[in-house]
């Protein structure tokens, strides 16, 4: 049995995806786990993939499975979750973000006590390099999902801890970055067997105030009222 599938996903990370590796392999020695890892590349036109398959080619032996999809078109992340979603085989199921978001400390501490739980949720104690206006505007979403949702979390935009046969049952309608917080309430309503977790995080850069991004967003919080909606009548 595998413990664990970590999904990372990528596009163009050339730069990223090394720091990301190297945690995968230094966690995958200090643990007892056994470990799947589903790399999907999006269709990057840089080196990343070729990166990813030389890691798997010298250090596949360190964990229990370890494969590379590589999509022939951009995807988005939201399908490519659920694709790897489906094809997981580990009793818990993490997507580790292939722009190093994420330092080892912070990997190890969110892994420390998974088992004991259906879902472990990790929120951002602090996030390095984030702009101010980042923080207000995650902040305010924050807010937003916990009054739609009559929830009391810290953070639906992480990546947390599924155990697989929960997240197995979640239909994943968003397909902009907001799919996040649409899979956890999603799993929520299954079961309410979860704890959180404070992190620290990296901020890249990533571009989340594109006008699809933001589109995207307001459809999923539509989508979680009328949810919320229906369950209260």
């Amino acid at each position: 049995m595998i413990d664990i599938t970590f999904f990372i996903p990528t596009l163009n990370e050339e730069k990223n995806i090394g720091s990301v590796l190297n945690n995968l392999l230094q966690f995958s020695r200090i643990t007892d786990q056994k470990i799947e890892c589903i790399f999907i590349d999006d269709n990057s036109n840089d080196l990343t993939s070729r990166l990813i398959l030389h890691f798997i080619d010298e250090y596949a032996h360190q964990f229990s499975s370890c494969k590379i999809l590589i999509n022939s078109e951009v995807k988005g992340l939201a399908n490519n979750f659920n694709h790897a979603v489906r094809l997981a085989s580990g009793n818990y199921f993490r997507l580790i973000n292939g722009d190093n978001s994420e330092p080892l400390e912070s990997l190890i501490l969110v892994t420390s006590n998974y088992r004991e739980v259906d879902i472990t949720i990790p929120y951002y104690i602090e996030i390095v390099n984030r702009k101010f206006l980042r923080k207000v505007l995650s902040k305010l979403y924050t807010q937003i999902i916990n009054f739609i949702s009559g929830n009391d979390l810290k953070y639906y935009n992480g990546a947390p801890i599924y155990k697989t046969t929960i997240l197995k049952q979640v239909e994943i309608l968003s397909t902009g970055m907001s799919y996040s917080a649409e899979v956890l309430l999603s799993a929520l309503s299954i079961t309410t067997d979860y704890h959180e977790v404070g992190l620290i995080g990296f901020d890249n850069g990533s571009i989340s105030l594109s006008f699809r991004n933001v589109y995207e967003v307001c459809l999923t919080i539509k989508r979680i009222l009328t949810r919320q909606l229906v369950i209260i009548s």
